[in-house]
């Protein structure tokens, strides 16, 4: 048997996203891995073995896509609430990993933060192994304390963050400026380092028709947790029941708000559902809710991937305006609405009104150039190859 050479070697490392099959598409993650190993790259992906978002352990210890190998370290069990068994299942996962890299012995590594530890042992394997290392900054530092636990750990995070970075050989992250959610120490040699990769959306649905849109029906698609203000917008909803929201997503604070919300029949909640019930309910949505956060400046610098999934699917993103890069990039484009959170209720009020100077076929076009697979194909395959050699 023909032994693999390192040098065609990638290792891909998340460790919480969602399988394809899980959710229905490819994250970011699954995009970067089968950009590579279509490239000609022997390509594998390492993942925890505990499913963050479905919270189940994965059987098997490998599973085979069509043109790369997704690998799961074992990290342990642990409820959602229980902030001390999370920080365990990280630590967990990336002892495990350090075994799986070693063994592989990749030429490069892309690894997504957060989390730390999983970063601080690829910093411990890189002397050894000898592969560049490139990290993917896909959220801010400074999450919300609020327990005396959370607050030793964002501590650590941000202790660690100094390790990883200057050991780094790139760095990359979903916006123009995602390096200033790190320490400001750090920030002029992550300035030097950096390159914006965008947070892209996969959608293979070309069904969805634009004519069966109506502008009173509104989306939500995403985690129910304290990420999202999502409570002012269900309170609006509630006053005004000539509009309809359509939630798509479990999380945290789904039984609370089902509790509180259940009786009003222009919200509905559709919990944790699969691509096809999410298409269905886009196809006739005309608005999109972004009601992120302002606490840390924890969405202030990036583009998630949220904005690419409204856009994939002609649907207008409702930004607030202290999500600096989404809102400047909406406003660039003219593909969404801006709003300040302390006007919603008279934003809404004037939105069905206002003339729209986008069509759905112009947001379409507007998610292809920008925050589509094959925009981040090109990007990728110009990280790794930055002289667009042909393997």
């Amino acid at each position: 048997m023909k032994k693999i050479k390192n040098s065609s070697k990638i290792a891909i490392v998340n460790y919480m996203e969602p399988l394809p099959d899980e959710c229905g598409r490819n994250w970011r993650a699954h995009q970067i891995a089968n950009i590579l190993a279509k490239k000609g790259y022997i390509t594998e992906l390492y993942t925890s073995s505990f499913s963050h978002f479905y919270c189940y352990q994965r059987k098997n210890n490998t599973k085979s896509y069509k043109n790369y190998l997704v690998k799961f370290c074992f990290a342990n069990s642990y409820e959602r609430q229980s902030k001390f068994k999370r920080i365990l299942s990280q630590f967990v996962f990336s002892l495990n990993l350090m075994v799986r890299i070693y063994l592989f012995k990749p030429k490069s590594v892309i690894a997504s933060y957060p989390h730390s530890f999983a970063l601080i042992s690829l910093v411990i394997l890189k002397p050894i192994l000898r592969f560049k290392l490139i990290i993917d900054i896909r959220d801010s530092l400074k999450q919300p304390s609020m327990g005396f636990l959370s607050k030793i750990y964002n501590l650590i995070e941000k202790l660690l963050s100094y390790i990883w970075v200057l050991n780094a050989d790139i760095l990359i992250g979903p916006g123009q400026e995602v390096y200033k959610y790190l320490p400001k120490i750090l920030k002029n040699k992550s300035r030097k380092i950096y390159k914006n990769i965008p947070m892209t959306y996969e959608n293979n649905n070309k069904k969805i028709k634009f004519e069966s849109r109506e502008k009173s029906n509104f989306i939500f698609i995403g985690s129910l947790s304290k990420a999202f203000e999502l409570e002012n917008y269900l309170e609006y909803f509630k006053q005004n029941p000539k509009f309809n929201l359509f939630i798509l997503g479990g999380g945290p604070l789904l039984n609370a708000y089902k509790t509180k919300y259940c009786n009003f029949k222009n919200i509905r909640f559709l919990g944790q559902v699969k691509y096809e019930i999410i298409s269905n309910f886009a196809s006739i949505s005309y608005f999109g809710l972004m009601p992120y956060s302002d606490k840390e400046n924890r969405f202030a610098y990036h583009i998630t991937n949220k904005l690419g999934e409204y856009l994939s699917f002609g649907i207008t993103p409702l930004i607030p305006d202290h999500c600096f890069e989404m809102s400047n990039f909406v406003s660039k484009f003219s593909c969404g609405r801006i709003y300040n959170k302390k006007n919603l209720y008279e934003f809404l009020d004037n939105l069905i009104y206002e003339k729209e100077d986008f069509t759905d076929t112009s947001l379409k076009s507007i998610h292809q150039k920008y925050l589509s697979y094959n925009y981040l194909s090109l990007l990728i395959n110009k990280l790794i190859d930055p002289e667009n050699k042909q393997r």
